[in-house]
C-alpha cells in the first residue's frame, strides 16, 4: 500500500472514531499518532513535535489564564454587571447578554465562559418571567461567536495562524480577527433579534404567574423523586447501633438513609445528615430514598413505622437540609466515574436523588452509571454543603439553589488577573515579545500573584484538548509527506477553479463547518488549513484570505448540541431538542457562510 493510500486510510478511520464518540477524542488521537509512527509515515522527531509546538504550549498558557479570570471572581463580576445593566425586556436581555458574553469568550475559553453565565442566565430568566430556553441558545452561540474576535480567542484562529507561520508567511496578529469577527457577531445579533429568537421554544411566563427559581416540589416533581422520599422511625434491631457503610443498604435493598433526627418532646430535631460511618438509634425518625416497592418491602422486612409529613421541609429532612440541581462540566474529576467509583457522598457529604441526561431520567440503578458531561444532578444534602459546589468551579455549574448568591470577589486579585491580561493584550499588540512568551509570562505572573495556585493552574487546562491538537499535528504532516494534501488541493482547484475564488472559500467554509459539528472543531482545522494554503498557494490567491474563512467556518458550527461542549452544555437547563438547533442554528450558519464570503475577501484582498 502506498503512503498516500495508508494515510488517507489512516485520516479515514480517525474521523469515524470521532464521529463515533465510543471513545475519548485524545485517545483516538494518540491512537491515530502511534499508527502513523508505527507505518513509517512520520518520523520520530516528527510524531512527537506538536508536543513542543509554540501554538500547543499557548494554548495550555491561555487555559490558565482563563481559569485565573474564573478563580478570582473577574468573570462572576461581569456576569453581575450584566444582570445589571440587561433591563427587563427579552430582546435588551439577548442584546446585553450575547454582547457580555462574547467580550469575555474573546479571551478565555468558550466552555468557561458559559459556566460562569449560564446560573446568572437562569437568574435573569426567573426575574424577568421569560422561558430559559429564551436566552441559553443565544448565550452558547455568543460563546461560539466571540472566539471569532481575537487570535486567541480559540484554538482554530491559533491553528490557521500556525499554518501560515510554519510556512514562512506572515501570520495573523491578535486583532485581525476582529473586523470579520465584529460583523459576524453584529449578523448573529440582529438575525437573532428579528429571526432567531422567534424560533426557540418556549415564551415569555405571563403575568399572573411567580418569577422564582423552582421550587423544592417543583424539583422534586421534574426529577421524579417525590414518591420515593418517606420518613420512618426505628425500632430496635440490627439495623441499629452499626454503621451505614457495613449495612450496605443500596447495595442489598436500594435503599438510602438520608438524614436521621430525634425529637425532644414537642419541639423538632435538627436533622443530620448520614454518612458511611453513621449509626442510627432506635427511636430515630429517618428520611429514606428508594423507589416505592422496594421501601415497602424494606419497612415490612424491618418492621419501621411512617410518619406522616407535617411540613413541607420534612421531605428534605427539615430547614438545614435543601436540594440543589447541579450540571456536570467537560473537566469535572467525575467525567467516566460513576457515583459510586467517585464516592460522591463521602467526598462532597450530599446525595444524589436523580440524575438527568438529555432531558430523560436515568434508570433506578444511576449511581453505578458512569457520568457524562451536561448531566443534571439533583443533590440533597446540608445548605452550607450545597453551597461549597459553588466552589468548584471546575467541577460544576449550580443552577438552582436557594440563597446561594456567594461573593468571591477578591478586588486585589481582579485587579491583578485585569493588570496581567492588559499586559499580555500590549506585549501582543506592539510585538514586545513572541505571541507564546506573553502568554507563558502572564500565566507565571498570575501563579506569583497568588491570583491562583499551581495545582489550580493545573486543573484549569484542558489536558484532552491540548493532548488533540498537539497529536493531531502529525497527520498533517503525514498528508503533505504522502502528497495527500497537494492531490486534493490539486483535484478540488480543477474542479471548481473555474467557478472563482469565491466558490473555492465557500466549498472550505461548508467543509469546515460542517465536520465541526460532528467532530472537534480544533480537529478539522488542523487538517482543512494546510488544504486551504495548498490552493491558495497553487491559484495564486491570499492565503490569508482562505484561511480565515477556514477559522471563521470552525467557529460556525451551530446546528447540533454536539458541535461544541456549549451546545451541550445548554441542552439540558434550556429543554431543547435536537430540532431546535436545527432550526436556529442552521440558519446562522448560512448567514456565517455570508459574512466571510463579502467581508473576508473585502479585508485581505483576494491577491498576494
Amino acid at each position: 500500500m502506498s503512503d498516500l493510500s495508508l494515510s488517507l486510510l489512516i485520516l479515514l478511520v480517525t474521523v469515524g472514531l470521532f464521529v463515533s464518540d465510543r471513545l475519548r477524542m485524545d485517545l483516538v488521537a494518540l491512537m491515530m499518532l502511534l499508527a502513523l509512527l508505527l507505518t513509517g509515515l512520520v518520523s520520530p522527531s516528527e510524531a512527537l513535535a506538536g508536543f513542543s509546538d509554540p501554538v500547543v504550549v499557548m494554548i495550555a498558557g491561555l487555559f490558565v489564564i482563563g481559569g485565573a479570570i474564573l478563580q478570582t471572581g473577574t468573570a462572576q463580576e461581569i456576569g453581575n454587571l450584566v444582570s445589571r445593566l440587561s433591563g427587563h425586556s427579552e430582546a435588551r436581555l439577548i442584546t446585553v447578554l450575547m454582547l457580555a458574553v462574547a467580550g469575555l469568550s474573546a479571551f478565555m475559553s468558550s466552555t468557561g465562559t458559559a459556566a460562569v453565565f449560564l446560573p446568572i442566565v437562569l437568574a435573569l430568566a426567573q426575574q424577568n418571567r421569560i422561558a430559559p430556553s429564551r436566552l441559553l441558545m443565544p448565550m452558547a452561540f455568543a460563546a461560539f461567536l466571540g472566539g471569532m474576535l481575537t487570535l486567541i480567542g480559540t484554538p482554530p484562529n491559533l491553528m490557521v495562524s500556525n499554518t501560515l507561520r510554519a510556512a514562512g508567511l506572515k501570520g495573523f496578529a491578535l486583532f485581525d480577527f476582529a473586523l470579520p469577527g465584529a460583523v459576524a457577531l453584529a449578523v448573529a445579533l440582529a438575525y437573532m433579534l428579528l429571526i432567531g429568537r422567534h424560533l426557540l421554544p418556549g415564551a415569555k411566563v405571563t403575568a399572573g404567574e411567580t418569577a422564582t427559581a423552582p421550587s423544592t416540589s417543583e424539583l422534586l416533581t421534574n426529577y421524579a423523586v417525590a414518591a420515593k422520599l418517606a420518613w420512618f422511625r426505628l425500632p430496635p434491631g440490627e439495623l441499629t447501633e452499626r454503621p451505614l457503610a457495613e449495612l450496605a443498604l443500596p447495595e442489598h435493598y436500594g435503599i438510602e438513609v438520608l438524614c436521621s433526627r430525634k425529637r425532644q418532646g414537642l419541639w423538632d430535631a435538627r436533622s443530620h445528615f448520614c454518612r458511611a460511618s453513621t449509626q442510627l438509634e432506635a427511636g430515630q425518625e429517618v428520611l429514606l430514598h428508594g423507589e416505592s416497592y422496594r421501601l415497602n418491602q424494606f419497612v415490612r422486612h424491618f418492621g419501621l413505622k411512617p410518619i406522616a409529613k407535617r411540613h413541607q421541609h420534612d421531605r428534605l429532612g427539615g430547614r438545614h437540609l435543601g436540594l440543589a440541581e447541579v450540571l456536570l462540566l467537560p473537566r469535572s474529576e467525575l467525567m467516566g466515574k460513576s457515583l459510586v467509583e467517585s464516592g460522591f457522598r463521602e467526598r462532597y457529604r450530599l446525595h444524589v436523588l436523580a440524575i438527568m441526561r438529555q432531558g430523560k431520567l436515568l434508570d433506578a440503578d444511576f449511581a453505578r452509571v458512569p457520568l457524562r458531561f451536561a448531566d443534571l444532578l439533583l443533590v440533597q444534602g446540608p445548605w452550607e454543603r450545597l453551597r461549597a459546589l459553588q466552589l468548584k468551579k471546575r467541577d460544576f455549574s449550580v443552577l438552582h439553589l436557594p440563597d446561594a448568591a456567594i461573593s468571591q470577589a477578591n478586588p486585589l486579585k481582579i485587579g491583578l488577573t485585569l493588570a496581567w491580561v492588559g499586559f499580555m493584550l500590549t506585549a501582543m499588540i506592539f510585538a514586545w515579545m513572541p505571541l507564546v512568551a506573553a502568554v507563558l509570562l502572564t500565566a507565571l505572573g498570575l501563579v506569583l500573584s497568588r491570583c491562583l495556585s499551581m495545582e489550580e493552574a493545573y486543573r484549569s487546562i484542558s489536558w484532552e484538548s491540548v493532548i488533540l491538537i498537539a497529536a493531531m499535528l502529525p497527520l498533517s504532516t503525514a498528508l503533505q509527506n504522502s502528497g495527500g494534501t497537494a492531490a486534493f488541493s490539486a483535484w478540488l482547484g480543477q474542479t471548481l477553479g473555474g467557478y472563482g475564488p469565491y466558490s473555492i472559500m465557500a466549498v472550505l467554509f461548508g467543509l469546515t463547518s460542517v465536520c465541526s459539528l460532528f467532530i472537534s472543531n480544533t480537529a478539522t482545522t488542523v487538517l482543512i488549513a494546510p488544504l486551504a494554503l495548498q490552493l491558495a498557494l497553487s491559484m495564486g490567491f491570499e492565503p490569508r484570505t482562505f484561511l480565515m474563512v477556514v477559522a471563521l467556518g470552525a467557529s460556525s458550527a451551530f446546528a447540533t448540541p454536539m458541535s461544541s461542549p456549549v451546545n451541550t452544555m445548554v441542552l439540558g437547563p434550556g429543554g431543547y431538542r435536537f430540532g431546535d438547533y436545527v432550526k436556529v442554528g442552521l440558519p446562522l450558519q448560512v448567514l456565517m457562510l455570508g459574512v466571510s464570503l463579502l467581508i473576508v475577501p473585502w479585508a485581505f484582498g483576494l491577491k498576494p
